[in-house]
C-alpha cells in the first residue's frame, strides 16, 4: 500500500474558471517514508482569469508563470514519473476535495488519468476527529496543525504543503491508525458513524447524518466535530 501526496497551487478557488499553477507529488510507501518527489509549476492558460489575490499569497509573479512549462508537459510528466515509480493507491491531501477538482480538470483536458484509485485520505478530516474535536487545536488549517506538531512548512507552496501533509499523514496514523484505516477501507465518514451508534445506538441525532451524509455524500463540520464527541464519550 502506497500514498500519494497530492497539493495544488491555482490561479483562483473556482475549478470551473481558475487554473493549477503548481502541482507538489509526494510518494509514500506503507511506513510513511518518503520514495519520491515530483513538483512543477504550471503556465497558466488562461493567464487573464488569474485572480492577483492568489499569486499574492502564494509569492509568485505573472512573469515566473509564464516562464513555467505548459500543463500538458507538466501532467504528461507527472503520470510518467508516477509510472517510474511504484504507483500508489491511496491519494492524500489536506481539503482533498479541492486539489482532486483540479485534477479532474487536468486529467479531462488531456485525457489521461494520473492514478487509478477511489482511496482518498484527507488529513483535514482526520484532524478534526483526532484533534479539533477534543479541543487540542482551535482549527484544522494546515498551518495550525504542523505547528501543533512541530513541522516545517512554509504555507501556500504546493511543494512544502504537499511534504508537510506527508508528515502530518504519519503523526494522524500514530494517534488513530484505525481511523486511518477506515478510511482508506470504509471511509471515515462511515465509520465515525458506525462508531458512534455504538455508543449510542438510539440516537436520532446519528440517523439524521447518516440520511444527511446518504443524501449529499459528506458531512457537515458541524456534525462531524459532534459524532467525533459522542465517540469520545
Amino acid at each position: 500500500m502506497n500514498y500519494l501526496v497530492l497539493d495544488f497551487e491555482t490561479t483562483g478557488l473556482d475549478p470551473s474558471f481558475h487554473e493549477a499553477c503548481q502541482v507538489s507529488a509526494v510518494f509514500l510507501n506503507q511506513k510513511f517514508e518518503k520514495y519520491a518527489e515530483f513538483n512543477s509549476q504550471i503556465k497558466p492558460i488562461y493567464p487573464e482569469r488569474i485572480d492577483p489575490e492568489a499569486l499574492k499569497i502564494q509569492g509568485k509573479t505573472l512573469n515566473e508563470l509564464n516562464n513555467a512549462p505548459k500543463s500538458s508537459d507538466v501532467f504528461r510528466a507527472l503520470i510518467q514519473f508516477s509510472k517510474l515509480n511504484i504507483e500508489p493507491s491511496i491519494i492524500v491531501g489536506h481539503n482533498i476535495a479541492f486539489d482532486l477538482q483540479f485534477l479532474r480538470k487536468l486529467e479531462e483536458n488531456h485525457i489521461e488519468t494520473l492514478v487509478r484509485t477511489e482511496k482518498y485520505i484527507d488529513t483535514c478530516i482526520i484532524s478534526k476527529i483526532v484533534l479539533q474535536s477534543r479541543k487540542l487545536i482551535p482549527n484544522c488549517k494546515l498551518s495550525t496543525l504542523t505547528s501543533y506538531y512541530e513541522i516545517e512548512h512554509n504555507a501556500h507552496n504546493a511543494d512544502s504543503d504537499a511534504n508537510a501533509t506527508a508528515k502530518l499523514l504519519h503523526k494522524l496514523y500514530l494517534a488513530s491508525p484505525k481511523l486511518i484505516e477506515a478510511s482508506i477501507n470504509e471511509g471515515v465518514y462511515q465509520y465515525i458513524i458506525r462508531s458512534a451508534y455504538i455508543i449510542e445506538p438510539n440516537s436520532s441525532f446519528i440517523k439524521s447524518c447518516e440520511k444527511f451524509l446518504e443524501k449529499n455524500g459528506f458531512l457537515s463540520s458541524k456534525q462531524l466535530l459532534a459524532l467525533a464527541n459522542i465517540c469520545h464519550q
